[in-house]
């Protein structure tokens, strides 16, 4: 055989070799498009979850625990049925390194500081045969059921000041679960995402909040956050209360955030507090567009902003 009858073979190897390889990512492609249409996708690993502290199988039950604070008593239906799809969806990830083929029950179990509580158990109607999966935004994120808190905040007039305190508040602030009405799909997603209602603050409050309305919320150190979304960055700066703090909130706090709102780089900002405001935030707020306080007598405004239907 001569040089050009090798080369001929040759080059029929190349090209038998680039067919295979396009054949073959072909074939991946289509099956990607046949998962998806089977309900067989990729977890969401931005969408808010509540975190896992512990999964383990014992005999034919697959147990998974998340670090979500419990209500005493009854758990609230929707968070039951929350954690028992997220456990399910726990196990469906686990599927594919670990064997579940004799798994007959899904338990969810979750707690904060506690021995943990079984919340829901799931029965699959065969072992090892998972349901379904749940979309992900029928799950925590309430973008679907409710307004941005965060838009109407900045796209209503500010006119009215903060109201002006008859008496000054005693230094030792009730906890804020005790003064606000929480709908209950903002407490479920506070729960959800270790949140505890009766224990938080204002800070912990509205950043959860934001990231139930797909934000995504990033510390800066220093009780500084950034929440973006859809292109738009907004710097937070959250204020404490703490034992023996003054209850009303101080005007250092105030200059500085102002400062920092027009330096941050961020589309707008706000400054969030489980303190009282003054008379200057109303000041401030007409002076600067970009600029919002959220004290404590505007937290109830904040909730009912979302309108969840």
């Amino acid at each position: 055989m001569g040089d050009a009858g090798v080369a001929l073979i040759v080059l029929a190897a190349i090209l038998f070799a680039v067919w295979w390889v396009a054949r073959s990512r072909t074939r991946v492609a289509k099956r990607a498009v046949e998962q998806q249409s089977e309900g067989e996708v990729l977890p969401d690993m931005t969408r808010p979850s509540p975190k896992i502290v512990d999964f383990h199988v014992r005999g034919n039950e697959a147990l998974v625990t998340f670090a979500v604070p419990l209500p005493e008593g009854e758990v609230d239906p929707v968070l039951k049925d929350l954690l028992v799809q997220e456990a399910l969806e726990v196990v469906r990830e686990k599927r594919h390194h670990l064997p579940i083929s004799d798994v007959h029950r899904v338990v969810a179990l979750a707690g904060v500081g506690e021995e943990p509580r079984t919340v829901g158990v799931v029965t699959l109607e065969e072992p090892g045969l998972l349901p379904p999966p749940v979309p992900a935004t029928s799950l925590i994120s309430l973008s679907h059921i409710g307004y941005d808190p965060l838009e109407e905040k900045f796209e209503e007039d500010m006119v009215h000041p903060p109201g002006l305190l008859s008496e000054l508040p005693r230094d030792e602030l009730r906890p804020l679960g005790e003064e606000l009405r929480i709908p209950t799909a903002v407490e479920v997603g506070l729960r959800t995402m270790g949140v505890d209602p009766e224990r938080m603050t204002a800070g912990e409050m509205v950043t959860t909040v934001l990231m139930l309305f797909d934000y995504r919320v990033s510390p800066g150190g220093d009780g500084t956050f950034v929440a973006e979304k859809g292109g738009t960055k907004t710097y937070i700066r959250d204020i404490p209360h703490r034992p023996g703090d003054y209850p009303v909130l101080e005007t250092e706090d105030i200059q500085r955030f102002v400062v920092e709102a027009q330096t941050s780089g961020a589309h707008r900002a706000i400054l969030v507090t489980d303190k009282y405001g003054q008379f200057e935030v109303y000041e401030r707020e007409n002076r600067d567009p970009k600029a919002r306080f959220i004290t404590r007598e505007r937290l109830q405004k904040f909730l009912d902003s979302m309108a969840l239907g």
